[in-house]
């Protein structure tokens, strides 16, 4: 585990945001933004509709050890690491334009 103080951890955090708002901002014609919010556990990665309020969760990231998890619903992330915030090079098998991914091709 990765011990990181909560600016460290939310600098990486934004840069990850900021890396999926540029792969969206290629695929998709002007789409909303992505931003995050910090819970207890896990920062949730949100789709930002009308005044940067968020309409859906997109991911959720493990504050304690910085892994990247898909949504299972808008409270709870699913099982198992599709990525980590920490390990650039996870980045882009992590997500799409549409969401984090199914299945993690990092792993093979």
């Amino acid at each position: 585990m990765r011990d990181t103080g909560k600016d460290a951890g939310d600098a990486i955090i934004q840069e990850y945001v900021d890396y999926i708002n540029e792969l969206r901002a290629e695929k998709l014609k002007n789409p909303p933004l992505v931003g995050f919010r910090r819970l207890k556990k896990y920062a949730r990665i949100v789709i930002l509709g009308k005044g940067t309020r968020p309409t859906e969760a997109f991911g959720f990231i493990d504050l304690a050890s910085g892994d990247i998890l898909k949504a299972a619903s808008w409270s709870r992330p699913a099982k198992h690491a599709r990525g980590n915030v920490f390990d650039r090079e996870t980045w882009p098998a992590s997500c799409n334009e549409r969401g984090i991914t199914y299945l993690p091709t990092w792993r093979d």
